[in-house]
């Protein structure tokens, strides 16, 4: 609805009211709602420069943004790994315990579940990535195990490593893995990205080689991906 409003009818309030409509009523993430507040900052900002249209205030500025939760660094304990893929091994579908390589290859869900077998070079180990989150394709390396586990696959009528209907159904069968192997703390199917990235963090891989396998544009978003845990930077120091 705020969509239909002049742009001059935007006001603190509107957008307040936008604001809490969106977490409250729809369930949308802060994170999210704080992308469109300033996505709508940005709308405003050029038409006051380039259009004369007569804001002289940027309402966006007068409300408060909405509070994110603290990063969650939550990453397995070897324990805690072990009992995931057990879990995994002993749940449908056939290919659970094998789409856990998502902590092989740094990949989002929507990624490994659209991964065909075209888009592997099984001589070079790498796999290409044509939709991506930030719609700007990638070529990354996939390591020994996670070439083993992909040839493992039987061959689907699409090509599809791992053919699922939709995310949404995809989402019930992690939740069904969740409850079994008791992991305590949030651990959604994307942790298993920020696992990866921390794994190939403490293997002293560079920063570019990180978002280049990841697909950040943007050291701050790989920071948020990478939880170096305390004794691993213990260890570290008695190397010195």
């Amino acid at each position: 609805p705020i969509g239909n409003k002049y742009m001059t009818e935007i006001t603190g309030s509107t957008l307040a009211r936008f604001r809490d409509h969106e977490i409250e009523e729809e369930g949308k993430s802060p994170s999210t709602v704080k992308k469109y507040l300033a996505m709508f900052s940005r709308a405003i900002n050029k038409v006051k420069s380039e259009h004369n249209v007569p804001i002289t205030l940027n309402p966006v500025t007068q409300i408060t943004m909405p509070l994110e939760p603290p990063i969650n660094d939550r990453v397995l304990s070897k324990e805690e790994w072990e009992r995931l893929l057990k879990v995994c091994s002993q749940k449908p579908p056939y290919f659970m315990k094998h789409i856990v390589v998502a902590r092989e290859t740094l990949c989002r869900r929507g990624e490994l579940l659209r991964l065909r077998k075209e888009d592997i070079d099984w001589i070079d180990g790498t796999a290409r990535i044509t939709k991506t989150k930030n719609g700007i394709p990638r070529t990354i390396g996939l390591s020994p195990l996670c070439l083993e586990i992909l040839q493992s696959l039987p061959e689907t009528p699409d090509g599809r490593f791992f053919p699922m209907k939709t995310d949404h159904q995809f989402s019930s069968y992690w939740r069904k893995v969740l409850r079994d192997a008791k992991l305590k703390g949030e651990f959604t199917f994307h942790r298993l990205r920020h696992q990866g990235a921390t794994d190939l963090a403490e293997e002293d891989w560079t920063i570019s080689e990180l978002s280049a396998q990841g697909g950040w544009k943007s050291l701050a978003s790989l920071k948020r991906y990478t939880h170096i845990q305390g004794s691993h930077l213990a260890q570290k120091m008695k190397k010195r």
